[in-house]
């Protein structure tokens, strides 16, 4: 018989399970305390909700869109993440949350790029007024770049 199936059979699964002590030993391995653990389930649920949000966001404007402030909530969360999992020592875990902020990073640059765009577009619509055409009052005129 397996040792877990020897401690099932005891009742030592069960028991363990509901043992908050033994609980957080085996979850954290002994590396850190019960504050980082809950730090680390907060920072899930966080980017849990960014993705919640984010899917409420393209499904009420029937298109693809990433809101900024999910951006950075996701990107703070992911920071928290990637701190976490250095306490932990865990090298895969930290090498996911790089690949995490980086993309977050890109997301950023994104929209920046785009509310640019959409400024510099807005203003190309107003017409531009030639110095001697608003001496005499005349109409204003599109200038070529």
């Amino acid at each position: 018989m397996t040792a877990i199936a020897q401690q099932f059979d005891a009742g030592g699964l069960g028991e363990s399970f509901f043992d908050l002590d033994r609980l957080l030993e085996t979850l954290t391995g002994g590396q850190i305390g019960a504050a980082w653990l809950v730090i680390g389930v907060v920072a899930q649920f966080v980017i849990a909700g960014c993705i919640y949000a984010q899917w409420s966001a393209s499904k009420r404007q029937g298109r693809t869109v990433i809101p900024p402030s999910v951006v950075y909530a996701g990107l703070v969360a992911t920071v928290v993440l990637l701190v976490y999992a250095s306490i932990r020592h865990d090298l895969v875990y930290v090498i996911g949350q790089l690949i995490n902020v980086v993309i977050g990073m890109m997301l950023l640059n994104r929209n920046h790029d785009r509310r640019t765009e959409q400024t510099d577009g807005d203003l190309a619509q107003f017409p531009q007024v030639r110095p001697e055409s608003a001496e005499r009052g005349g109409a204003p005129t599109k200038i070529a770049p």
